[in-house]
């Protein structure tokens, strides 16, 4: 599913389990690893390319030649480090 389809909103229709009712939103978190370590769930923020789990860090997605992500930590509001990584794809998916 191409990550544009998660941004849409999504509305249960059919449900069996008791965490899931009729009408509920459904929302989709990011589960962002480095080297198989993982850091905390974080979220989309809607039309700016972040996903980010607020005062912990933001990833921002810089569309270019190549793409790039850049990895913000983030320690009572101030950065307390980053890194940044390059696409390097192609992808299943890709044109």
């Amino acid at each position: 599913m191409p990550y544009e389809d998660y941004q849409r909103k999504w509305i249960v229709k059919d449900s069996n389990v008791p965490e899931c009712t009729l009408d509920d939103l459904v929302t989709f978190t990011v589960i962002v690893s480095c080297g198989g370590r993982p850091f905390t769930i974080g979220e989309y923020v809607p039309n700016t390319n972040t996903i980010a789990k607020a005062g912990e860090y933001e990833i921002h997605l810089v569309e270019g030649s190549p793409r790039t992500i850049t990895f913000t930590q983030l320690q009572g509001g101030q950065i307390a480090g980053s890194w940044t990584a390059e696409d390097n794809g192609p992808w299943p998916g890709d044109g």
